[in-house]
This record gives structure tokens, sequence and C-alpha cells, in this order.
């Protein structure tokens, strides 16, 4: 799992049409809380939509469906680790 998200920071150059562009990594969200199911008590990488599925749906009293809800609104493809 450790190759699956990021230590650090990490910058990639890429060139298009003649210009560089710098695009610059550096974040994995980390997240604790509770949900309705999924693995318990288990560090799990969560990369997409359909890794956080196995958490359930947002329910009242169950904070991590919503976060990671939110989480894919605002941060897109951020790695989330659960």
């Amino acid at each position: 799992m450790a190759a699956n998200y990021l230590h650090g920071v990490e910058t990639i150059d890429i060139e298009k049409q003649g210009q560089l562009i710098r695009i610059v990594k550096s974040s994995v969200v980390i997240l604790y809380g509770i949900a309705p199911e999924g693995p318990a008590q288990e560090l799990t990488l969560c990369l997409s939509d359909r890794d956080d599925a196995q958490f359930g749906a947002p329910k009242t009293g169950f904070n991590i469906p919503k976060a990671l809800e939110i989480i894919r609104k605002e941060a897109g493809g951020c790695p989330v680790l659960v």
C-alpha cells in the first residue's frame, strides 16, 4: 500500500505546447471516525468514489461517509486514509 500514496512532496514537470507546467502533489488526508459498514480499525486507502462506497452511504450518526462525500466534491481525487 505504501506505493499508492505520497510520502512528502512530489513535483511533476509536464511540457504542453512548448510550455513547462509544474504540478506539485503534497497531501494525503487522514480521516478517523465511524461508518455504518466497511473495515473497522484497519487503515484503508480510498482513491475514488468506488473505494469510498465500502463505508456505506451518509447516515445520521456516522461521519466517515459524509466526510468522504465532501472531500470528493472539494478535492476530487485526493487520496484519503480512513
